[in-house]
């Protein structure tokens, strides 16, 4: 079963016709019109046409390559080749949709492009380009009328139509439309129905619509749903040219429905009547998306409930083009803008589809009808202007025309200067999109006497104008003016475009061209690549075109450099080859000649100098990879006034900011610094005897601009840094030393035999300072005994050696305490010396130390016969006596050693013989505890009786514990030593021991608290050890002083600070003093405190004279 359009009858002959318009020769500017034809499968690229295959036309005869044409409107179409004369496809065709390719009215029947084509000269065209459709789409249906497929078994989508099984034979239901952007007969020209079997109880009937061939599905014969609910067959659509796409129709069978809609205007009319019936809305084009119509169909169901309610769509045959620009609201039909709507850039003017009302039944009722949208154009549309420069050209002179390419030619509008008035400027093209008066124009320049417009015939709808100069202009006056077009439409309210033309003057070559400077300077880094840009030299010529143009030249003055560099066309010059600015001159000068393209040809030249700018190619190179630099320590910080260690110096072969040397040290802990310039400071204070000598890095970086791309470089020197000495260090005694335990000063026992010559000690000091500051010359500053002054020591200078210098005496009674006082005549006595020993440094100024010595003469101590003696090295020499003294000394020695072993027999059986008493005045056991918990001792003041040459002023004597004595004006101060405890002899006075003296390191430490003291003690008299300071002017107490007259006790209500005593072994143990202690007075004599316990446990105490010669 075949369905055709009897309404297709167009017929296409593809040929290319070039037609001219005969009524429009009588004018000098419009020429006429130039059709050609094209298929839409022309690719990008094909041509068109070409404009000079028409005869008679004079621009077939140029074989000018200049621009002869210019095509307006370059969206589809351009022109190209020599002299723009050759129509090519810009992009590709779409006659089946583009609607503003197709912009003439006549589409879709006819798809023409129209466009205004301007020739050099003024001449104007109308260039008409129709579109062939080729079959280039397949029908298809779209989606939104295909149902999905109900169970597995259906793979593809299908129409569904749903008919009651009560509709009488003959009754025919829409189909959907299927779609093919083709027109005319390769669009959709017939369908087909497939039926599935023999027995069918349908046919397909084909009727024209407003969009094409409507399918129509006819019943021929009753249907009975119990019978069979559902009939599946196939529709097929097919093209012109011969193309099908197949899709299945599925046709259910539904309860019968009694009511079926109808819509309100068509309640009058039968059904064949309603369908040629039209729903006609008029509407503007202006109208915004989401508006509803003004108006639309409507529909009413006789039924109740469901049966009786009214839903509205499109019908399946709506173009889709319909479906894109409306929407219809299904409860209450409203049509609503969905899209842009625009009449007047290839839009569509009117809309035509079938409405569908249904009721709300399980298996629908339906009822058609045909609605007709109109849109009105509105006055939306501003006249749109279009401007083709004009290509003027000067006679006679054809080397000095100007001619714009094609590009440039759109935007340049040229007038040559000196030409009389009328000489075209532009083409102007304009049309109005708008309709009726909304589409007329007026044009006009306004108040300007420069220019004049002169309007040509109208070349379809596009008004022509011509643009006139007006009077004679002079470049060099003015080389650039202007003029506004302004174009009004007659529309309500009315649309206004204009345009600002800009206009060149056009010189000719009257004009020498000229340098912008008589001197250029250029600079290019050294080690640049070869082609790298020096510099530009720029002419200006004031003319335009080719007599604007120069050609460029340089000239090395010398020769000798002319192959380094070259210039081109536009004045630049680059270097030929890389530039080393160390071996070539640092400024070359050039000379540059330009000289123009016009007639006649003017020259001008100019001076370059260009400079080869350095780069930071060179290393910082030191004077030396090694510097020593000498500093004096003890410097000041770095502050104002710093103490500079020396300078270095690096050089660096580049120049400028590349060869600014800075420098800096690596280590950063470290009490140096360096300025920029190489200066080394010292920043911290220098001690050479922490450390002697530094080792610097020095880093010597050049500086390159911030802004350059090179990098710095940098080399590095050793600096050595010798601290220098200075004299800041005194000599320190290392021997003789402070006893460290109880800090006493250093004591030497010899043998008072000893010859002269005898070596008694080296001496040794150190400094920490170096060279001459550390030569250490020692000196004898002081020698004093307690019998008198004489010097019997020599100490070296060099090397510190002390030796005897004078024969030493033995010492005597008579010489310790004189012959008014002998307390008990139990002594062999010994002379001490006190030595002040200085040692100085060689500094300038020198410094030095003095120290102190004791040298005891002990009379028992044999002499030593292998000690050195002066003037030799201190090793061996004469002794200076006799063999038989000799011999002598030694029996000595041998009676004395037996003497001390019985006599410490005989102490230990006194201490036995005494052991259980008590000690009631100095040391009760009782005091013991309390002593043995305090730690300090207090100084006991007194004052010595029994010399009468002690100062005439008070002696206080103190006891201080830990500290050496010292003998000040009037006083001295004695330590406290700790030494081996002393048994009390057992008898009760008169006690000597077999030496005849007082045993020595007999004192012992005790502190008692005042409330013991209170209680148990007795304080001596007034003129007794522990009386207060008084004046030594009172001589019986210097005369009758003796151990028993100074011991009477009286009570005494305080409690003295310190009690010395000498226990027996009954006395607690105690901390105890070592030597007895004793001080000199002015004239050296001076008396040593001894106390001691008798056999009644009680405390003695006398002074005995000490020898002037020191010895204790």
């Amino acid at each position: 079963m075949l369905c055709f359009d009897t309404n297709v009858g167009l017929s296409i002959i593809c040929i290319l016709s070039v037609l001219f318009d005969l009524s429009l020769a009588s004018s000098k500017y419009n020429a006429g019109i130039i059709n050609f034809v094209i298929p839409e499968s022309a690719a990008v690229g094909d041509v068109v046409g070409t404009l000079d295959n028409f005869n008679g036309s004079e621009y077939a005869k140029k074989q000018d390559d200049r621009p002869l044409f210019m095509l307006q409107d370059t969206t589809y179409f351009v022109l190209k080749g020599p002299g723009q004369k050759t129509v090519v496809v810009n992009r590709l065709l779409d006659r089946d949709n583009d609607r503003k390719l197709c912009r003439e009215p006549s589409w879709p029947e006819t798809c023409a492009w129209s466009g205004v084509l301007f020739a050099h000269d003024g001449v104007v065209f109308s260039l008409r380009i129709t579109i062939i459709d080729v079959n280039d789409n397949i029908p298809r249906w779209p989606d939104s009328v295909l149902s999905k497929p109900r169970n597995s078994k259906e793979k593809e989508p299908s129409i569904e139509l749903s008919i009651a099984e009560n509709t009488p034979p003959g009754s025919m239901f829409d189909l959907p439309l299927a779609e093919d952007r083709d027109y005319g007969k390769n669009g959709v020209v017939n369908y087909e129905l497939v039926e599935m079997d023999k027995n069918s109880r349908f046919s397909l009937l084909c009727t024209a619509g407003p969009n094409g061939m409507i399918p129509r599905l006819q019943v021929l014969e009753v249907l009975d749903r119990e019978e069979r609910e559902e009939y599946e067959m196939q529709i097929a659509a097919i093209d012109g040219g011969g193309q099908r796409v197949v899709v299945g129709l599925r046709v259910l069978l539904v309860d019968e429905n009694d009511n079926a809609p109808i819509f309100v205007h068509l309640k009058n009319f039968s059904q064949e009547e309603a369908r040629q019936v039209r729903f006609v809305i008029e509407i503007d084009e202006s109208l915004p998306i989401g508006t509803a119509l003004p108006t639309h169909p409507t529909a009413t169901d006789a039924d109740s409930g469901d049966f009786g309610r009214v839903r509205y769509r499109f019908s399946f045959s709506t173009p889709e083009l319909v479906r894109r620009d409306f929407i219809i609201e299904p409860e209450t039909g409203k049509i609503i803008v969905h899209n842009v709507l625009d009449c007047d850039a290839g839009g569509t003017p009117e809309y035509v589809f079938s409405m569908i009302a249904e009721d709300c039944a399980p298996q629908p009722l339906t009822a058609l009808a045909t609605v007709a949208i109109i849109l009105h154009d509105v006055n939306d549309n501003a006249p749109i202007i279009g401007l083709t420069p004009a290509t003027p050209k000067v006679e006679d002179m054809p080397d000095t025309t100007f001619y714009p390419t094609f590009e440039e030619s759109r935007d340049s509008f040229c007038l040559v200067e000196e030409l009389p008035s009328g000489q075209l400027v532009a083409t102007v093209a304009v049309t109005d999109p708008d309709s009726y008066a909304d589409g007329e124009f007026e044009c006009d320049l306004g108040e300007t006497q420069d220019f004049t417009l002169h309007a040509l015939p109208w070349i379809g709808a596009t008004k022509v104008y011509q643009l006139l100069s007006a009077r004679r202009f002079d470049r060099e006056m003015e080389a650039l003016t202007s003029v506004t077009l302004k174009c009004v439409d007659q529309g309500v309210p009315p649309q206004v475009s204009s345009k600002i033309i800009p206009i060149t003057l056009i010189d000719i070559n009257d004009n020498r061209p000229y340098f912008q400077q008589q001197l250029y300077q250029f600079s290019i880094q050294e080690n640049r690549p070869p082609g790298t840009l020096v510099g530009r030299v720029i002419v200006q010529d004031d003319d335009a075109g080719t007599n604007g143009l120069v050609d460029f030249s340089l000239v090395c003055k010398t020769g000798k450099y002319q192959h380094l560099f070259s210039i081109n066309e536009r004045g630049e010059i680059r270097a030929n080859e890389m530039l080393d600015r160390e071996v070539n001159s640092q400024v070359l000068l050039f000379t540059v000649i330009s000289e123009d393209k016009g007639r006649p040809v003017y020259r001008t030249s100019a001076e370059v100098c260009i400079e080869i700018e350095d780069e930071n190619d060179c290393v910082p190179k030191f004077e030396f990879p090694n510097y020593h630099f000498s500093i004096d320590e003890d410097v000041k910080p770095y502050r104002r006034g710093a103490r500079e260690v020396g300078i270095v110096q690096a050089s660096d072969c580049d120049i400028g900011p590349n060869a600014e040397i800075h420098y800096f040290l690596e280590e950063i802990d470290t009490p140096f610094k360096i300025t920029p310039n190489g200066t080394i400071f010292a920043v911290q204070q220098l001690d050479r005897e922490t450390k002697s000598s530094y080792l610097l890095t020095v880093v010597a970086r050049d500086s390159p601009p911030p802004r350059s791309s090179s990098k710095a470089l940098n080399s590095t020197a050793q600096v050595h840094i010798t601290v220098a000495d200075i004299n800041d260090h005194s000599p320190v005694f290392i021997f003789p030393r402070l006893n460290s335990t109880s800090g006493s000063l250093p004591e030497i026992r010899m043998s008072a035999l000893e010859p002269i010559g005898y070596r008694v000690a080296k001496l040794q000091a150190k400094d920490a300072d170096t060279g001459v500051n550390a030569d250490i010359r020692y000196a004898l500053t002081e020698e004093s005994s307690v019998s008198g002054t004489e010097k019997l020591f020599h100490l070296s200078e060099d090397s510190g050696e002390l030796f005897i210098a004078a024969k030493l005496s033995t010492p005597t009674k008579e010489a310790s305490f004189g012959e008014t006082f002998d307390p008990m005549g139990w002594f062999d006595y010994e002379m001490r010396y006190r030595l002040q020993i200085q040692a100085t440094d060689g500094g300038t100024p020198p410094r030095s130390s003095t120290f102190s010595l004791i040298i005891y003469l002990d009379p028992n101590l044999p002499p030593t016969s292998t000690l050195g003696f002066m003037g030799d090295s201190g090793h061996g020499g004469q002794s200076g006596e006799s063999p038989e003294a000799l011999t002598n000394i030694y029996l000595i020695i041998i009676i004395a050693f037996g003497v001390s072993i019985a006599f410490i027999v005989l102490i230990v059986a006194i201490c036995l013989m005494s052991k259980g008493h008590r000690m009631r005045f100095c040391c009760p056991a009782s005091a013991h505890s309390k002593a043995a918990q305090m730690n300090t001792v207090d100084a006991v003041s007194f004052y010595t009786p029994g010399s009468s040459q002690l100062p005439d002023h008070s002696t206080s004597m103190g006891f201080t514990n830990g500290a050496d004595y010292m003998t000040t004006a009037g006083s001295a101060s004695y330590a406290l030593e700790k030494g081996s405890p002393l048994q009390c002899p057992p008898s009760d006075e008169g006690f000597m021991p077999s030496s005849g003296r007082l045993p020595m390191n007999t004192f012992y430490e005790a502190t008692m608290d005042k409330a013991f003291c209170n209680s148990n003690m007795m304080a001596p008299i007034e003129n007794s050890l522990y009386t207060d300071q008084r004046s030594i002017n009172d001589a019986s107490s210097l005369t009758t002083f003796d151990r028993f007259s100074s011991l009477g006790r009286v009570p005494h209500s305080g409690c003295p600070p310190l009690s010395l005593c000498l226990v027996n072994e009954g006395c607690p143990e105690a901390t105890y003093f070592g030597q007895a202690n004793q001080f000199r007075g002015a004239n050296g004599s001076g008396a040593a405190v001894y106390s001691w316990c008798d056999s009644t446990g009680q405390r003695m105490q006398t002074f005995s004279p000490v020898p002037s010669n020191g010895a204790r």
